[in-house]
């Protein structure tokens, strides 16, 4: 996080209009992101289905309203084998 305080003048200056986390885990960044990016869309992901589930806690915690966007309209799943 501190890597990302750093460079948080940098991001505001690149004015996002669309953030999209992919591997959000507990969603700490996407949410400190959010809480510091204004007027940026948000979407965050993960194929982990208990990661998503904590991530909406810390949104939640954070007041930051977000879709957690479900790995499963992709077609993957934490069981996808690697060939």
């Amino acid at each position: 996080m501190d890597a990302l305080q750093a460079e948080l003048p940098d991001l505001r200056d690149s004015q996002p209009r669309i953030v999209l986390e992919l591997g959000c885990g507990s969603g700490c960044v996407t949410a400190f992101l959010a809480s510091h990016l204004k007027g940026a869309a948000f979407f965050a992901s993960d194929i982990n289905p208990h990661a998503l589930q904590a991530a909406g806690k810390v949104f939640a915690a954070n007041n930051v309203r977000l879709p957690a966007v479900e790995p499963t309209r992709t077609g993957l799943s934490a069981e996808t084998k690697r060939t």
